[in-house]
């Protein structure tokens, strides 16, 4: 799977930064300095979740959600990630649905998580809601999402589109298999076209 990061990564923004401004290293700092253990306060989280439901407390849930997703590492247990992923059946809200599908793109979901919420949501879902959730996919490394994942990853790459196409690629740049490299490489190869085209009609226009 690592022969596909650096066809992934031409998707990616150039603009980097540094560990220890990104929202999830203050997070934990912050619970470290409060003397709270990320246990404790993913469990809060998901409390506050559950007893809030309806529209009317939707920020009360979109805010446990992202406190979530951000103390959420890649060592936490299965119980504590397969909690979050299950309250996308409880949600119904497309707002509060697409924070829960951010959360997810950076934890990856454990053996035999079902994927069908989220294959439905990518396949289904309009604009924002179907690139979160192509995303999303990402993270379930198993034979359903990787099928959706080439399946929009095969989609023509133009107009609004584009950004789902290029969520698809940076799924299958995770959880990929050997043979997704040539659609890879055909996606990259048909981005750097469409790039040099527009640089050349942009000096076209200026001369």
């Amino acid at each position: 799977r690592s022969t596909l990061f650096p066809y992934t990564t031409l998707f990616r923004s150039t603009n980097l930064t540094s560990s220890e401004d990104s929202r999830s290293w203050r997070a934990h700092r912050e619970a470290e300095a409060r003397g709270l253990r990320q246990e404790a306060c993913l469990a809060a989280a998901g409390r506050l979740a559950s007893a809030h439901p309806g529209r009317r407390w939707r920020d009360y849930r979109r805010a446990a959600y992202v406190l979530m997703g951000h103390l959420l590492p890649r060592r936490a247990s299965e119980a504590h990630v397969s909690l979050y992923l299950g309250r996308l059946a409880e949600e119904t809200d497309r707002e509060v649905i697409m924070c829960l599908l951010d959360g997810m793109e950076d934890v990856p979901a454990p053996a035999g998580e079902d994927p069908s919420a989220v294959v439905r949501m990518a396949r289904e879902g309009r604009g924002s809601l179907a690139m979160c959730a192509t995303a999303a996919l990402g993270s379930f490394d198993c034979d359903e999402a990787r099928a959706e994942l080439r399946r929009r990853a095969s989609e023509p790459v133009e107009g609004r589109n584009v950004y789902v196409v290029e969520r698809a690629v940076e799924g299958l740049g995770k959880v990929g298999l050997a043979g997704d490299l040539a659609l890879v490489e055909g996606v990259a190869r048909t981005r750097r076209r469409d790039r040099k085209s527009t640089r050349l009609n942009s000096s076209h226009t200026n001369l």
